[in-house]
């Protein structure tokens, strides 16, 4: 078909059926649903306009290339057939809107379509669907499915993403994060404060593969300085299901630093602060895994474990001089270790009361020592005899709470029972 002007009130082209061969198309005008029987093999369009009508449809079951073609905003293009190339050249919406607006993303990921514009292949990082899948929506960018993600909504991560800011969710927002087996990853040269996620919303992090190896992975480069490198900044409510949320920075940048893999911070937030590890793995590679910065006397900041992996430091810190921070830290269960004899729960202030901040541990099992800084001792007020349960390392006698004593297992670990010291 050359310089043509082709109608449809339903179709313009459309071919139903054939035994083989290659539709070519020059220059034309169509409107109206267009598209072509699978038994055709390629097609081919260029100088093509795809005008308003009634049905703005096209439709590939085979390999196509298009070449400087223009297509109305409310076009779609779509496919009927799993794994044919589309190859997009210079092509453009009336409206200036990007040519993936008109394209469905979801042939690409559910079909396993190739489509490249201008020789890029088109990548579609994640989805969005209700909890039990239906009404699918998708985005090239996680960003921008994070913002779109209702409440019972799951945003999945559909590939390994590298991203180059720092990716948020807004406060009032409620997101489940699917990694899906998939990494998030970033690495960064800092000089200054700065977070891979900010959460101010409500985010829960899962991975719903049978490997669940999915991981935010963050490695600040740099060489650190006296400032945060995380790789998740928590001003709102975080709980990790399952999955790796990891920060892989140096020990230069632990050394001159504090990049932390969960920091748990009011950090100017209105409302209280609260981190859930119920599964999956929590890894500070250098530096504290987890940290509970009491910085508000009026919201509390929450750290509870009930589950899961932590691996290096839960890190309880009451950082004002002048005024007695909230916070509470709960652990029931889960496996918390640290290399050799490192710190798995260290406790230091900055000279207030500890009185606002209560610690509670009824289970897990601990391997690795629990500090009390001396040197910024975390406050008179703080009760410091609060283990009731648990399996430890070490003789945790100095911090079991009155009416339990620690005792040596036959396997060379610590239990806690009732008791009293000379029992």
């Amino acid at each position: 078909f050359r310089n043509s002007k082709i109608t449809g009130a339903t179709y313009g082209i459309h071919f139903d059926g054939s035994t083989s061969g290659r539709i070519v198309i020059e220059n034309c005008d169509i409107t109206g649903w267009t598209s072509f029987a699978s038994t055709i093999t390629n097609v081919a369009i260029t100088d093509t306009d795809f005008l308003n009508g009634n049905y703005n449809q096209l439709r590939f079951y085979q390999n196509a290339q298009m070449t400087n073609c223009t297509f109305n905003p409310d076009m779609t293009i779509d496919f009927g057939k799993n794994e044919v190339d589309a190859e997009f050249t210079d092509c453009s919406v009336t409206d200036g809107s990007p040519l993936t607006d008109v394209i469905y993303l979801g042939d690409i990921v559910e079909m396993g379509v190739d489509v490249t514009i201008n020789d890029e292949p088109v990548i579609v990082e994640a989805k969005v669907a209700d909890n039990n899948g239906d009404n699918a929506s998708y985005f090239l960018v996680l960003q921008e499915a994070l913002n779109a993600a209702q409440a019972n909504q799951t945003v999945t991560v559909l590939q390994d993403i590298t991203l180059d800011q720092t990716a948020t969710i807004a406060a009032g927002k409620e997101v489940v994060l699917d990694l899906n087996g998939k990494t998030i990853s970033q690495t960064k040269a800092q000089t200054t404060g700065y977070e891979m996620i900010l959460n101010d919303g409500n985010l829960t992090i899962v991975d719903n593969t049978t490997e669940k190896l999915g991981k935010i992975s963050y490695t600040d480069s740099g060489n650190g300085g006296q400032y945060v490198s995380n790789t998740i900044t928590n001003r709102g409510t975080i709980t990790v299901k399952s999955g790796t949320i990891e920060n892989l920075s140096s020990q230069t940048v632990a050394t001159n630093g504090y990049p932390y893999a969960i920091d748990s911070s009011i950090w100017g937030s209105a409302a209280e602060v609260n981190t859930n590890v119920e599964g999956g793995k929590v890894h500070g590679a250098t530096y504290s895994a987890i940290r509970l910065r009491a910085d508000s006397t009026t919201e509390p900041v929450n750290v509870t474990v009930t589950g899961g992996e932590i691996v290096g430091t839960i890190e309880v810190q009451n950082p004002n001089s002048a005024v007695a921070g909230k916070g509470t830290l709960k652990i029931s269960g889960g496996k918390l270790s640290n290399s050799g004899t490192a710190n798995v729960l260290f406790f230091f202030g900055s000279g207030a009361s500890g009185e606002n901040i209560v610690a509670e541990v009824t289970g897990g099992e601990f391997t690795g020592n629990i500090t009390m800084s001396t040197g910024a001792y975390i406050g008179d007020g703080f009760n410091k005899n609060f283990i009731t349960g648990g399996t430890f390392s070490i003789d945790v006698n100095d911090y079991c709470a009155p009416g339990y004593i620690c005792v040596l297992n036959d396997n060379g670990t610590y239990g806690i029972i009732p008791g009293l010291m000379g029992d």
